[in-house]
């Protein structure tokens, strides 16, 4: 075996890419950290050259990528008689534990997901447009646009229809 090799990696070469053939073994008795990339390294940095002991190099999933929010998907329906120019554009307010967004507009046919915590919420609108006088408007919220979330990772449908009916004639 040659004398400059440690376990199959030789350490007398010059200009060899540090990641070949890299066993990632610490020989440190330093305990484990995370470091500033998102790596498990063991020992600590070398504050002399900048370079990280690169030991142990395990991939960690990231904080936001950890399915502890839930989600609701607001979908806004605008049903408006033909000929009949209706309001599109409405505001919606989120209330519940940290919503994001917690307010927004939405026009007819578009979804926004907001991220919630665990507990009770509630969906709601208003109108950002007059409801024109020749019209009555006729709100309905589907059952997901207030309830309770349980876990993380939950799904919900939050569906808004603003029916819009012609006034009669006096």
């Amino acid at each position: 075996m040659d004398p400059s090799a440690h376990n199959g990696i030789l350490s007398g070469l010059e200009h060899i890419d540090q990641n070949l053939n890299q066993e990632n073994i610490c020989f440190r008795s330093d305990i484990c950290r995370q470091s500033d990339v998102g790596q498990n390294t063991n020992g600590n940095d070398n504050q002399v050259t900048g370079f990280a002991d690169q030991s142990d190099n395990i991939q960690q999933q990231s904080a936001s990528a950890i399915p502890d929010r839930a989600h609701v998907l607001v979908h806004k329906i605008v049903d408006c008689p033909g000929g009949v120019t209706c309001p599109q554009l409405f505001r919606i307010n989120v209330v519940g534990n940290s919503p994001n967004p917690s307010q927004f507009a939405i026009r007819n046919h578009d979804t926004v997901q907001v991220d919630i915590g665990r507990g009770s919420y509630q969906v709601t609108e208003s109108l950002l447009q007059p409801t024109p006088p020749n019209l009555v408007l006729n709100t309905i919220y589907g059952p997901d646009c207030s309830g309770i979330i349980e876990s993380a990772g939950t799904h919900k449908f939050c569906q808004i229809i603003n029916e819009y009916i012609l006034r009669p004639a006096t």
